[in-house]
């Protein structure tokens, strides 16, 4: 019943929020929202370019979303686009961009794994990927709105030493720099434990509202109690 599922769902915001993770936006569990909130972002501008490493400039090209988001693919795949509640295999390297432009390496991954819009990863590269094709791959670079605002936001380094420099290097983003990817989407696959949160579009936009004021109400009255 949708009273059950209701339930079920703020048992999810619920440990979300209990392990320092924001509540996931709408367009993570609708899609009616998902759909709306694509509108909103619609690109304010696209061009075709070449492509250079993001080492030469600021990614000042390709498509700019509202909120802030920059991508630009460097090659479109073939295959199809990710849906959210998929598992996604990506591979990708890391950059730092702080206040003067200048990049910090942090590392290159052969192989991730990513639940589609599950919260678990930053959300300028889970919208990023969003877009994207099998097959394909793209440089994002994501404001510090969109990137790493919570504890246990990932992909992050699993080294001590590149954990320290990664840190050192998010500290000096500031308000205008960046996270930037290049990043491979090389397969998506149907999550078969998925209980179909995704994809539920029979949750009202007053009803998702309510959902959400009563967990941040759960989460602050846990915090008074501390």
């Amino acid at each position: 019943s949708k009273m059950l599922r209701g339930a079920s769902l703020l048992l999810v915001l619920f440990a979300a929020i209990g392990e320092g993770l924001e509540a996931p936006p709408r367009a993570w569990w609708s899609r009616r929202a998902a759909l709306q909130g694509l509108v909103v972002a619609a690109p304010v501008c696209a061009e075709t370019i070449d492509v250079t490493d993001p080492a030469a400039a600021s990614v000042a090209r390709g498509v700019v979303l509202r909120n802030g988001l920059r991508y630009v693919d460097e090659e479109v795949g073939t295959g199809g686009s990710p849906r959210w509640g998929e598992v996604l295999r990506i591979g990708y390297t890391q950059w730092v961009r702080d206040v003067n432009g200048t990049l910090e390496t942090v590392e290159k991954v052969d192989s991730f794994l990513v639940k589609h819009g599950n919260g678990r990863i930053i959300r300028g590269l889970d919208e990023g990927l969003h877009t994207m094709r099998v097959g394909g791959t793209r440089q994002i670079e994501v404001p510090p709105q969109l990137g790493y605002v919570n504890v246990g936001l990932g992909p992050f380094p699993e080294k001590a030493r590149t954990i320290r420099r990664f840190q050192k290097a998010l500290d000096a983003m500031g308000d205008t720099g960046a996270v930037v990817f290049q990043v491979q989407l090389l397969e998506k696959w149907k999550d078969a434990a998925d209980l179909g949160y995704y994809d539920d579009a029979s949750f009202s936009e007053d009803e998702i509202a309510i959902i959400m004021m009563q967990a941040q109400r759960a989460a602050d009255a846990a915090t008074l109690s501390q």
